[in-house]
């Protein structure tokens, strides 16, 4: 066997995984990127309640002893085959801001 060729079916061993893991990557940036834009909103809305939310973001509001609570939850689609057995085909992103009256 020749070493280009010993490579090559080394190559394509490897390259089902690394395609896996490089799309796992992608959903965990994806998850990050909405946990960031998340607390961009949630900062936006805390301080300017007519703030203007999209349709995927859920809003909950609580109020006890003076304090305030915004809650917004976002889902995620999950798509790499390695991280749905483990967290499930769509992920909650959630971000929580307190604040005084």
């Amino acid at each position: 066997m020749s070493k280009k060729g010993q490579a090559l079916v080394e190559f394509i061993i490897i390259l089902p995984v690394f395609l896996m893991l490089l799309l796992a990557v992608f959903d965990y940036v994806k998850i990050i990127q909405t946990k960031m834009d998340l607390e961009s909103v949630i900062e936006d809305y805390s301080l300017n309640e007519e703030y203007e939310l999209s349709k995927d973001i859920v809003l909950k509001e609580e109020t006890s002893g003076g304090v305030k609570t915004y809650t917004l939850s976002k889902s995620v689609e999950i798509t790499s085959p390695v991280l749905i057995p483990i967290i499930s085909k769509s992920y909650d992103v959630k971000v929580t801001r307190s604040m005084y009256e």
